[in-house]
């Protein structure tokens, strides 16, 4: 075994984390997930030369975003300094700013420190790497490891009929389908989505918004702006697996308009089972859409006109299926690419 790589946060059942450890544990390093108390040792084995740290989402550090655990962010500071000296800390910078705001106390200057005291950063996107290196203050030491595809995470494709049938008896074949899926947070816009098809989706489509919803005020909102249209399913609560797969399966369109995104799982996700994709025109969106269906709007617009006018055209966009694309890395690459990371970083 080559060595240990401790993973902050624990975050298990995400596809990223999952996949990239199990790749990891196939290169013959020991992997393993932890929550604070485990990351607080594992940068003091770090600091005496055992092991490397992977940081991917310090908002583990502030999970219930309490003024408290905001000051206890700040303490972990002089343990990522120590480990970074020894070239043992290493993080995945997902997202500049974090989606839902920062938590008290933790903000730029906090990031700045924490990314002076880094060994190496990663990022997936030349834009992301440019950002970073602007809002943090670094240079150096950030590096580009390419967004691996999600491949088929959640199993095999299914049959497009079968799909469609098991989103609704109702649903004929030249019917278009719309969905959203994934967690419905603020920056995913859902109630955006459901107010853009009313707006200007043919009578004959219909949409699908699904995944967990964990703010209620969210919710609430996604279900006024759904009123009684018949053309509107509601599905709140975390998708298994199959379900996922058929939701993308059955559907003529993905749409994933973030109002601000920096690696869009939605659109890989999309693209890895040949979902063509609406989203706005960010970077890493563009990047990932690429030889794939897509329409992509502007992203600095209001975005209800610009999302209905994506959906009006799509309305009569033939949507072909294409070929899995094969120009993204696998996750077995990207392990490879990142044990090399960890070695240039001890270096």
């Amino acid at each position: 075994m080559n060595d240990l790589v401790t993973f902050f946060p624990d975050w298990r059942g995400d596809p990223y984390i999952e996949d990239l450890g199990a790749a990891l544990a196939a290169e013959g390093w020991g992997f393993r997930l932890v929550g604070r108390k485990g990351l607080l040792l594992a940068l003091l084995g770090a600091a005496v030369g055992h092991g490397t740290v992977h940081m991917h989402w310090y908002e583990g550090l502030t999970p219930k975003r309490k003024p408290i655990e905001g000051l206890l962010a700040w303490s972990f500071l002089p343990f990522f300094w120590l480990a970074g000296l020894r070239g043992r800390l290493v993080w995945t910078v997902h997202n500049v700013v974090p989606h839902d705001g920062f938590a008290p106390f933790v903000g730029i200057p906090f990031l700045r420190l924490l990314a002076r005291s880094c060994s190496r950063i990663l990022v997936h996107f030349d834009h992301t790497r440019e950002q970073v290196e602007l809002q943090y203050s670094v240079s150096g030491k950030t590096f580009v490891s390419p967004v691996a595809s999600f491949g088929h995470a959640h199993g095999p494709p299914v049959d497009r009929a079968f799909a469609r049938a098991r989103i609704s008896d109702l649903l004929a074949d030249d019917q278009k389908l719309f969905v959203q899926i994934g967690s419905l947070r603020r920056y995913k816009q859902p109630v955006i989505t459901v107010l853009a098809f009313r707006d200007a989706a043919p009578p004959s489509a219909m949409l699908l918004v699904a995944g967990p919803c964990p703010d209620q005020s969210i919710e609430a909102e996604v279900i006024h702006a759904a009123g009684d249209d018949p053309r509107i399913t509601l599905r709140f609560g975390r998708l298994s697996d199959a379900e996922l797969v058929e939701a993308l399966c059955a559907a003529d369109w993905s749409i994933c308009p973030y109002s601000k995104i920096e690696n869009p799982g939605a659109v890989n996700l999309s693209v890895a089972y040949d979902c063509p994709v609406i989203a706005p025109d960010f970077p890493a969106v563009r990047a990932l859409t690429a030889g794939n269906p897509a329409i992509l709007y502007p992203a600095d617009g209001a975005p209800r006109p610009l999302l209905a006018a994506a959906m009006s055209r799509a309305a009569t966009t033939p949507t072909g299926r294409v070929e899995h694309r094969k120009d993204q890395i696998s996750r077995k690459d990207q392990a490879r690419l990142t044990v090399e990371m960890y070695r240039a970083a001890r270096s």
